[in-house]
């Protein structure tokens, strides 16, 4: 649900090793993070690196405990190429579907894999109150997984209705009959203080 942000990675590793001096790893990561289970093989030719090059900066990310290795690919001959994902607990996002009446918040690590998943029967009678109910769940589960400022990296919100998604705006939905025109973009991060990325189911 959530967009990659081009700058996540950067906020959510607020590591040494990934200094401006290491740009290189970061595109690295970024490029694993964009499509889990790339191999070693394939980030050289992204990079356009030599396998030498690869193999150092991925013993780094693997060190430092950003990447993981997966279960090795089936090959034809030879050596079976091992895919790479992040690390499930690098980082974490939330997922907002509310509708009139019903709701959901989902809890997803670094791999896009859901932590918890939680439901609400609830009718909310404006967008604001909904949307403090939803920050308070996240609080909650964030002190729950123990999930630090660096590490929660943003919120996605689906809604049925008309929406201004670049914006962030909900012009008019049924969930909140009572609202137009309201900025849950700008609502959100004021609470929360992450990015905030708007969708319609």
């Amino acid at each position: 649900m959530m967009k990659k942000h081009a700058k996540s990675i950067e906020t959510a590793l607020k590591n040494e090793l990934l200094s401006r001096k290491n740009n290189k790893l970061v595109r690295m990561l970024r490029l694993i993070w964009e499509k889990r289970g790339r191999t070693r093989n394939e980030l050289g030719k992204a990079l356009n690196i030599s396998k030498v090059a690869v193999r150092n900066e991925v013993e780094k990310l693997l060190g430092n405990g950003l990447v993981i290795e997966n279960v090795p690919i089936r090959a034809a001959g030879g050596r079976r190429p091992t895919p790479l994902s992040l690390s499930p607990g690098l980082f974490y996002s939330f997922g907002i579907y509310i509708r009139r009446g019903w709701s959901m918040l989902s809890m997803l690590d670094a791999c896009s894999k859901t932590v918890e998943r939680i439901t609400f029967n609830e009718n909310f009678a404006t967008a604001a109150e909904g949307l403090e109910f939803m920050s308070s769940q996240i609080a909650k589960l964030r002190k729950k997984h123990a999930v630090s400022d660096e590490k929660f990296i943003g919120v996605g919100v689906s809604l049925p209705g008309i929406l201004d998604q670049k914006n962030g705006i909900v012009i008019s939905s049924p969930t909140f009959k009572k609202d137009r025109d309201f900025d849950i973009k700008s609502f959100l991060k004021n609470k929360l203080g992450v990015p905030v990325v708007l969708m319609n189911d």
